[in-house]
């Protein structure tokens, strides 16, 4: 078996991170079988998982990150959701199902978001979403003049620093800076 360098395994940074009620989704390292997470399992979240295992110097086998790469959300209005990611966040649309009342959106970096129409219940209700910008006050200056109403201005908060506003269907979202984050978080 050729040995597989491990960078070679490591991808990009994602800058995109799931929230619950229980407290961040930490990634885990898999041994042998995929194990999910209830607490995400009741929100829907795609777990398509691709598993390489890297080969050691001494034989031993290694497992790689999982890149976690698909959500899906539940939203009272597929195409008011879309429409509202889309304009606000910058999201780009990757795909439509309008039969299904299904829309993939997709960030810079290739995750997807799929908002599909069904009932919301109160425990997905608490997930937030948090997206990482350039600079979050800038971002927030520039969103508000564009009409969008924000929970908070950047502040220190008890997931960091960062400014929030609410989607259509009153989901969190966050948007922080890894400067900002590190001097003021």
């Amino acid at each position: 078996m050729e040995r597989i360098p491990r960078r070679a395994a490591v991808r990009r940074p994602q800058r995109f991170f799931v929230n619950c009620p229980d407290g961040p989704f930490e990634p885990a390292r898999i041994t042998g079988e995929v194990r999910s997470s209830s607490h995400l399992d009741g929100l829907g979240v795609n777990q398509e998982l691709a598993i390489e295992s890297l080969a050691s110097g001494d034989g031993a086998q290694e497992t790689a990150m999982l890149k976690f790469d698909h959500l899906t959300i539940p939203v009272s209005n597929w195409a008011a959701s879309r429409d509202w990611y889309v304009k606000s966040l910058g999201l780009r649309i990757e795909f439509e199902v309008p039969e299904r009342c299904t829309v993939a959106l997709q960030d810079q970096f290739d995750f997807t978001i799929f908002l599909v129409q069904d009932p919301i219940t109160s425990h997905a209700a608490r997930l937030s979403l948090t997206f990482q910008v350039d600079d979050v006050q800038k971002s927030f200056e520039q969103m508000s003049r564009k009409g969008l109403h924000f929970t908070h201005p950047p502040q220190k908060v008890f997931w960091g620093y960062g400014a929030e506003l609410r989607d259509p269907d009153g989901y969190s979202v966050r948007l922080w800076d890894e400067k900002s984050m590190k001097a003021k978080g």
